[in-house]
């Protein structure tokens, strides 16, 4: 083989997105090693969507529930609730409990996780994220840890050989 199809035959060297295998790539955005990979990966992507349109649904929303309400009692000539500044800021104080209470729950979910996982060998670098924000990923980096929950805060962690 020369050396021309040897650098070739390497730029065609990829991993599966999927199952990680290395394979040798036939089209050029080949990304998966074989049809059910592709298959498990669509598969997967569509739950996700899925399961945020859920999430999206099961929201609270303050003015469609208030909306709802003032309508309700238009219908059977009640009068109207008035909104009233205290009660929305004890609202909101007791709503902010509540996401804490929640959010430790995670925590320790995660701590839990963290514990039961065995350390890499890599060097880490921490990237946080605030609103639309594009990664900086160092050059040597060979390793990634990427999550945001609500989709306004996130963090990327980039792992270098050591």
């Amino acid at each position: 083989m020369s050396e021309t199809e040897s650098e070739s035959v390497q730029g065609r060297i990829r991993k599966c997105l999927w199952c990680r295998r290395a394979f040798e790539a036939k089209q050029p955005k080949q990304t998966f090693h074989n049809r059910k990979c592709a298959q498990r990966a669509w598969k997967a992507k569509k739950k996700d969507r899925e399961a945020i349109q859920e999430d999206r649904t099961a929201r609270v929303s303050p003015e469609q529930l208030l909306y709802q309400v003032q309508r309700d009692r238009d219908r059977i000539s009640v009068p109207r609730l008035e909104v009233v500044d205290y009660l929305e800021a004890r609202a909101g104080v007791l709503e902010a409990e509540e996401q804490l209470r929640q959010w430790h729950k995670r925590l320790m979910d995660r701590r839990a996780r963290l514990l039961k996982l065995e350390e890499p060998p890599l060097s880490r670098h921490v990237q946080l994220l605030l609103g639309v924000q594009a990664l900086i990923v160092p050059a040597r980096t060979t390793a990634i840890g990427l999550v945001s929950t609500d989709g306004l805060i996130g963090v990327a962690i980039y792992g270098t050989p050591r």
